[in-house]
């Protein structure tokens, strides 16, 4: 029995001193993916009726910088209007509005993989579920009713539904097997969201009305929070001021967030944390998520930007796309974020909200940013 009881005694030990192996808490290295990893690729549209899209990286630690990547990987253009990225996986989905294509890439090396360039008419937003890609469209300029949301087959690259929708579809994003899409109106104004079930790519009920002009969707704690432009001057009914909104994703109910005093031409809006980012003209606002309309801005700084086309926030920092032309080279402006507790030894923090760090030269019209690890 004594003998039983030390072996027993010897292999508890043993088990003990290697399941308590310093090694074995160590969490491993990241390896990098590739060229491209660890960084924000920017799309930057390019001029209207010219093949100058394209996209440029900046490394999370902005030492590292490069233009016009998926050119000079590829050793072809990228097309004409370069609109929006999606990733799936280890893939790029790049949309090129002006070419009525899909250019698909390795997210990481920016290698061409493949091209979905039938089905599609003025290709916009793209979002994913079960094995499929739903890519909003607004078909051709003249026409108010040929609007609709392509499923395309992420095996064989072919687009093999067409979903009719109401004109204007802009945004899309998906929550808990079903598809939100933001009708901006396309060449008019709009002024609802539409709702897909993505089982069986049948539209759920009426679209909902949630403001004039709604473009940016972001899902967050069971709601789908949207920022509508406002109507225009221009429009019919004349100009109707920005705001917004939350849509309660389990009853559908719409309160608002925010009103503007005017309409805006973007509507560039970022969710991070417990704070909600946007820009309104050239300043960006931070505010606490838990508020109700008129939320108060908590925080918030100019930018000194000619036009703020894009706005983005990841960890510490806020990216901002300056576009002070469309026919010409635009800029990545990179503010902290404040989040950053450090100071210089005199109490001064170095990275309080809304300082400049950086200033990146990249192609015509950064209009989004896209962060890839």
């Amino acid at each position: 029995m004594k003998c039983n009881k030390l072996f027993l005694l010897v292999l508890f030990s043993s088990l003990f001193f290697v399941s308590c192996d310093p090694e074995e808490d160590t969490p491993p290295l990241y390896t990098s993916k590739g060229t491209y990893d660890s960084g924000v690729l920017v799309l930057n549209e390019g001029q209207y009726g010219q093949t100058n899209a394209s996209i440029s990286y900046i490394s999370f630690d902005l030492n590292t910088t490069k233009n016009n990547i998926f050119g000079l990987e590829n050793n072809i253009s990228l097309g004409e209007t370069g609109q929006t990225i999606g990733f799936y996986n280890d893939l790029a989905y790049i949309i090129v509005n002006g070419g009525d294509k899909i250019e698909i890439v390795n997210r990481y090396s920016m290698k061409k993989t493949g091209t979905i360039s039938s089905g599609l008419s003025s290709p916009r937003y793209i979002t994913f579920i079960n094995g499929k890609g739903y890519v909003t469209c607004w078909g051709e300029e003249s026409i108010t009713s040929d609007d609709y949301v392509a499923v395309v087959n992420l095996s064989s690259n072919q687009v093999v539904k067409s979903i009719p929708v109401v004109e204007g579809p802009e945004f899309i994003t998906d929550y808990n097997n079903k598809l939100y899409i933001s009708h901006a109106g396309g060449w008019n104004q709009n002024n609802k969201v539409t709702i897909i079930n993505g089982a069986t790519d049948v539209i759920d009920g009426m679209p909902i009305v949630v403001g004039d002009v709604p473009n940016e969707l972001i899902v967050h704690d069971g709601y789908l929070w949207i920022f509508c432009a406002g109507n225009p001057s221009y429009a019919a009914g004349g100009e109707t001021p920005a705001k917004i909104v939350k849509m309660n994703l389990s009853t559908n109910t719409i309160t608002t967030f925010k009103t503007f005093a005017s309409s805006t031409y973007s509507t560039n809006m970022s969710i991070f944390g417990s704070f909600v980012y946007y820009s309104f003209g050239n300043t960006v606002y931070k505010e606490i998520i838990e508020q109700t309309n008129p939320a108060t801005p908590l925080k918030n700084f100019n930018t000194n930007s000619v036009n703020v086309y894009s706005m983005a926030v990841k960890n510490n920092l806020i990216y901002v796309g300056d576009a002070p032309t469309f026919d010409g080279n635009g800029n990545v402006k990179i503010f902290a974020n404040g989040d950053r507790i450090e100071t210089d030894g005199s109490g001064t923090q170095v990275y309080p909200f809304g300082k400049l760090m950086k200033t990146v030269n990249v192609g015509v019209s950064p209009n989004g940013f896209y962060f890839n690890q």
